[in-house]
C-alpha cells in the first residue's frame, strides 16, 4: 500500500492548497522559448464561412506564403529581432480543420503555396531568428473523398457509433483512439512523414491535445478509459520528443503540466462570476506559474494585461487575420515581453486585497 498523506489547517488559506501544488510538480520544462514570441498566423479558415454566418467573413480571406513572410518582418522589425516561434494554421489541403488525420498524405494547401517554399521560406526565415513550424490535430478525423478513413482509429460511443466531436469547417469531426492511433502505427507514421517533408526541427502545435482529457471508446474488445486516454496522448508527445521536438498545445489541463512547454490559452474568464460575491482565486499563480507559460485571452485592457502577467501568460499577438500595427505594439511590450522575463520563475508568495495583488 502507497501511503496517503493528508494535509490540515484551521485557517481558511488558498495559498496553503497552492503551495502544495506548486511543491508536487516535478518536471523538465524545455527552456527553448525563453525570450521567445508565440503565436500562430491563419493561412487558409475559407472553409468556415457560410452566408449564414456572415460574422465569420474575416476568415474568407486566404494568405499565402508571401503573405505569411510580410507579417513575420513586420514583428520582426516591431519587436527589434526577438526571436520568434510561429505556427501556421490551414496550411493543409481544405485549409483549417480538414484533411485530418491525413494532412501528411495530402499536398500542401494550393492556395497558400507549396511546400517547396515552405521549406525555402522555413530556411530564410532562420536569418531572421524566426522558427517556422505548424498547427495540427492528432484528435480529430474527418470522412472525406480525399482518402479512405482507417475506420478503426475512430471512438465508439455507447452506442456503438462513430464518436462525434464537433461540426467544424471540415464538416463533423470524429474523434481519435489515441491508443489504437499509436498500436496501428499511424501515429508514429504521421509525424515521421511531417518531419521529413517540413523539415520540422524542435517545435510543433497540436490542437485540442492538451485541453481534452476524456478520450472513451466503447468498442468491444477495445475499450478505452480516460485515464488510459490520457496516457496514450502522453505517449504521443513522447514520439515527437525522441526527435528533439517539443510538443505546444491548445488550452492547457492539469494531467498536461510540465509535460508540455508552452499553452496557447487558459480557461480564465477575469471579470466572471458563478455566485454573487464570489472572488477569482489566483491558485494559477502559485500553483503553476512559470511551470509552462501560455498565452492568455487578454482582451486589451490594463486590467487583463495585468491579469495575464500575474497568471504566468503573456496576450497574443493578435495577427491571426488582421496586422494591426498598433494593438501588436501594445501587447508586444506591455505583456508579451514584460511576461518573458518573469517566465519559468515561481512565485513563491502573494498578497491581494480587494484592489490590488
Amino acid at each position: 500500500l502507497k501511503p496517503l498523506n493528508v494535509w490540515y489547517t484551521d485557517e481558511n488559506n488558498w495559498k496553503i492548497s497552492a503551495e502544495i501544488i506548486r511543491d508536487r510538480l516535478n518536471f523538465n520544462y524545455p527552456k527553448i522559448y525563453n525570450d521567445t514570441l508565440m503565436y500562430k498566423i491563419m493561412l487558409d479558415a475559407s472553409g468556415q464561412y457560410t452566408e449564414e454566418n456572415p460574422d465569420r467573413k474575416v476568415f474568407s480571406k486566404i494568405a499565402t506564403l508571401s503573405d505569411a513572410k510580410e507579417t513575420i518582418m513586420k514583428v520582426y522589425n516591431l519587436s527589434h529581432g526577438m526571436r520568434q516561434v510561429v505556427y501556421l494554421i490551414g496550411w493543409q489541403k481544405g485549409g483549417h480543420d480538414f484533411s485530418y488525420p491525413y494532412p501528411y498524405k495530402l499536398p500542401f494547401n494550393p492556395n497558400c503555396g507549396t511546400i517547396e517554399e515552405f521549406n525555402a521560406l522555413r530556411e530564410e526565415l532562420k536569418k531572421y531568428n524566426v522558427e517556422l513550424s505548424l498547427h495540427d490535430n492528432f484528435d480529430d478525423a474527418y470522412l472525406s473523398d480525399e482518402y479512405v478513413i482507417n475506420k478503426d482509429i475512430v471512438c465508439l460511443d455507447s452506442y456503438g457509433n462513430p464518436w462525434k466531436g464537433w461540426m467544424w469547417a471540415g464538416g463533423m469531426s470524429y474523434i481519435i483512439d489515441p491508443k489504437v492511433y499509436i498500436e496501428t502505427g499511424e501515429m508514429k507514421s504521421r509525424i515521421e512523414q511531417t518531419v521529413k517533408d517540413y523539415g520540422i526541427e524542435s517545435t510543433y502545435h497540436l490542437d485540442v491535445l492538451t485541453s481534452e482529457v476524456r478520450r472513451y471508446n466503447f468498442k468491444q474488445g477495445s475499450l478505452l478509459s480516460a485515464g488510459e486516454g490520457i496516457k496514450y496522448k502522453k505517449e504521443i508527445i513522447d514520439e515527437f520528443n525522441k526527435k528533439g521536438i517539443d510538443v505546444t498545445s491548445e488550452t492547457l489541463s492539469l494531467p498536461f503540466i510540465g509535460k508540455i512547454g508552452y499553452a496557447q490559452n487558459t480557461r480564465y474568464r477575469f471579470n466572471s462570476n458563478l455566485f454573487y460575491g464570489d472572488r477569482l482565486v489566483p491558485l494559477t499563480t502559485i500553483g503553476f506559474h512559470g511551470v509552462t507559460p501560455y498565452k492568455v485571452g487578454a482582451d486589451g485592457s490594463c486590467e487583463s494585461i495585468l491579469w495575464s502577467i500575474a497568471l504566468g501568460g503573456s496576450c497574443c499577438l493578435d495577427i491571426e487575420t488582421n496586422f494591426n500595427s498598433t494593438a501588436v505594439s501594445r501587447n508586444l511590450y506591455l505583456s508579451t515581453i514584460p511576461m518573458s522575463k518573469l517566465a519559468y520563475k515561481r512565485v513563491t508568495s502573494i498578497e491581494t486585497d480587494k484592489n490590488s495583488w
